[in-house]
């Protein structure tokens, strides 16, 4: 399937809008950068992870709690988002889904993927590497990480 480079520049231009889904552009911005009828999909994965499933999952999250917070609250599980999206009236009806999916990662690429949230990613390098050196301490001799999720998938088209 080929994939005409101007729909994936609209796309990738919307998608940038929904950082930690919160719009950084107004829906109208999002609505300008799709044809009439275009899609638009959002989607979050939330970890469903719990601490009695998951024994190492305290001490983890001692290590980035700090760092979470101070980034804020994650909007997209409270909806903050969808309603300004309605309001501009320029989208069809807001659907939802959602999907339960497991990811199996080796220590390093779990790592990796902490290191991508924007929380942790925004960092300076010296505290960053900090973390991520606690966070590889935390996980003791476990060579793989399971993590249960819960993916939310939104989908609208532009009127």
């Amino acid at each position: 399937m080929s994939l005409d480079p101007r729909a994936a520049t609209a796309f990738g231009r919307a998608a940038q809008c929904y950082e930690r889904g919160r719009p950084s552009y107004p829906p109208a911005a999002v609505a300008r950068v799709l044809k009439t009828r275009g899609g638009l999909g959002l989607l979050w994965n939330v970890p469903t992870w719990n601490d009695q499933d998951t024994p190492w999952l305290p001490a983890f999250r001692a290590t980035v709690r700090q760092h979470k917070r101070a980034a804020g609250d994650y909007p997209a599980g409270k909806g903050e988002w969808e309603q300004p999206l309605a309001d501009t009236r320029l989208f069809a009806a807001l659907q939802h889904a959602d999907d339960a999916h497991l990811q199996h990662l080796d220590i390093d690429d779990f790592v990796a993927q902490v290191a991508s949230w924007s929380w942790i990613a925004a960092l300076c390098e010296t505290r960053r590497a900090a973390v991520l050196l606690d966070v590889r301490a935390r996980l003791g001799a476990r060579t793989e990480i399971v993590i249960p999720y819960r993916t939310d998938i939104y989908w609208t088209r532009r009127r």
